[in-house]
């Protein structure tokens, strides 16, 4: 992936984190139960396993802002290694819900989409859209995932 396209990727990924985690200075546990800061950034790998009140840290908008940023440039390069020829493939903002989606799943929990991934490399984008909203994450955050289907599924016109 040149430059330009991971620039692009990164900067489209994280308009739409922000816009769906929102920003919190202190320490809170996700609906998940993990503890995160600033955009959703876990600050522990174990849920319910502590008080937020023990976290005394507080980050500003630009700290939590070079967080995501650290967080979403090394999970592009798993993402990279792992489907390369597809993130380059798909259009930046397709490439940019997946990213998305990895930060919210992990790689692991994204690499098991499988059928998605099939419609992916197929250029199948309605499908992929599907194979999105029949899932555990979709059930889990529907509204998240639906926003993020649509832009999977939408057309893409080659000029």
């Amino acid at each position: 992936m040149n430059s330009h396209r991971t620039n692009e990727v990164l900067r489209e990924a994280t308009d739409l984190i922000k816009q769906e985690e929102g920003f919190r200075a202190r320490a809170y546990q996700c609906s998940e139960g993990y503890i995160t800061i600033g955009y959703g950034t876990k600050l522990h790998n174990r849920p319910w396993c502590m008080d937020t009140k023990q976290f005394c840290l507080k980050v500003s908008d630009r700290s939590a802002s070079a967080l995501l940023m650290d967080v979403l440039s090394e999970g592009l390069e798993d993402l990279l290694r792992e489907e390369y020829s597809v993130m380059n493939a798909i259009p930046i903002s397709k490439a940019a819900v997946l990213l998305s989606m990895q930060y919210q799943l992990g790689t692991r929990g994204l690499l098991g989409f499988n059928k998605m991934w099939i419609a992916l490399r197929n250029f199948n984008y309605i499908e992929a859209e599907r194979q999105a909203l029949d899932s555990k994450w979709a059930d889990q955050t529907p509204a998240r995932a639906l926003r993020h289907a649509e832009i999977l599924g939408e057309p893409t016109y080659v000029n």
